[in-house]
């Protein structure tokens, strides 16, 4: 018989809505997806080419590589792979948050907060500039209030995601 798919047409583009669903999560996804075949093919392929033709005058444009939002998606583990296995043994939506929470946002204490002025000046001074963004889990984030529910910061913007219907 005819094999299952799931088609996207999106003529919107990004979704970003109070509520967002499993629904937004597809065409945020696609759009991810297209958005990584445009830079690939406008900014980096063409770069390449024109280092390798020995161009001179042409300035080089900088730009987001999104790949590690992708693979936060499509990767293993990853956000649909992790659902695919929750949805073959039929475990709950709690279940997947749970397990996205455990592999993307584990928990820590988080930085400790200076006793004095003194201590906070020192502790600013040895701190590091803010990494660049490029491991899967620099893309997923855990709300403050919200167990139910998991972000992913897109190249668009940063979505919330409710996990129930998913």
């Amino acid at each position: 018989g005819p094999t299952p798919f799931i088609g996207v047409l999106d003529i919107y583009g990004f979704e970003h809505f109070e509520v967002n669903s499993f629904e937004q999560f597809c065409i945020n996804y696609a759009n991810e997806k297209l958005q990584r075949h445009f830079n690939r093919h406008v900014f980096q392929l063409e770069q390449e080419e024109y280092a390798r033709e020995g161009l001179s005058n042409w300035t080089f444009v900088d730009f987001h590589d999104n790949k590690p939002c992708i693979e936060l998606i499509e990767g293993k583990p990853g956000i649909l792979n992790m659902l695919d296995d929750v949805c073959r043994s039929q475990r709950t939506d709690e279940d997947f948050v749970g397990m996205l929470y455990q592999t993307f946002a584990p928990s820590d204490d988080g930085p400790k907060r200076p006793k004095d002025r003194g201590q906070q000046q020192q502790q600013q001074q040895q701190q590091p500039a803010p990494a660049k963004r490029d491991r899967p889990q620099d893309f997923f984030g855990k709300p403050r209030f919200d167990n139910h529910a998991f972000i992913v910061r897109h190249y668009a913007h940063e979505v919330t995601y409710k996990a129930k219907g998913f």
